[in-house]
């Protein structure tokens, strides 16, 4: 971990697991579950719970978080802006920005977002938090070296080669978790 920023990851779990919880909680009712023929895609690939559990709230525009100007105050390199996402998975719901879909294949970020579900779902809430985490600090805050959106988009590039093809995303995550030495993954509720 690069030791500049260690002493910020309590500060940024605890932020990051009340912001997560708080915005699960405004989005998940106002979500739809997935619709017919989504779920037809997806079978092939999530277990019937998870695809069950998803809601996707769509949305103008994806809110950053109110601790993400406290981090660039204290002289965080964060480079990242929430609100230039397409979307974002707050446990089992997925909150979409509507206005910039024109440009990016549905399924495919439909996909993306649901691995983050069933990463929850193998860690728990503060799992993923704690991970997310320790993948920001201890890669200099880049969004791109963080180790679960690393898999995300690994599943994610495995789907879009060929979405014919079903695999289970369950056993390709719980395996790459584990050659991370994450044995603890188990199915939590979520």
């Amino acid at each position: 971990m690069t030791t500049q920023f260690a002493h910020y990851k309590h500060f940024l779990i605890e932020a990051g697991t009340t912001w997560i919880q708080s915005q699960r909680d405004i989005y998940y009712g106002r979500g739809k579950p997935l619709s017919k023929s989504e779920i037809e895609v997806l079978k092939n690939f999530f277990n019937a719970d998870i695809l069950k559990a998803v809601r996707i709230c769509p949305v103008s525009k994806i809110e950053n978080p109110a601790f993400l100007n406290d981090l660039k105050q204290m002289g965080l390199p964060v480079s990242f802006n929430f609100s230039d996402s397409l979307g974002i998975t707050f446990l089992e719901t997925i909150v979409v920005a509507t206005p910039k879909l024109h440009d990016f294949h549905w399924m495919s970020l439909l996909f993306h977002e649901c691995i983050h579900v069933m990463q929850y779902t193998l860690l728990g809430l503060s799992g993923f938090v704690e991970r997310y985490v320790e993948g920001l600090v201890s890669n200099d805050f880049i969004y791109n070296e963080i180790s679960l959106e690393k898999d995300a988009y690994f599943i994610q590039n495995r789907f879009d080669e060929n979405p014919d093809l079903p695999f289970s995303v369950l056993d390709v995550l719980s395996s790459r978790l584990q050659q991370r030495g994450w044995d603890e993954v188990k199915v939590h509720d979520i």
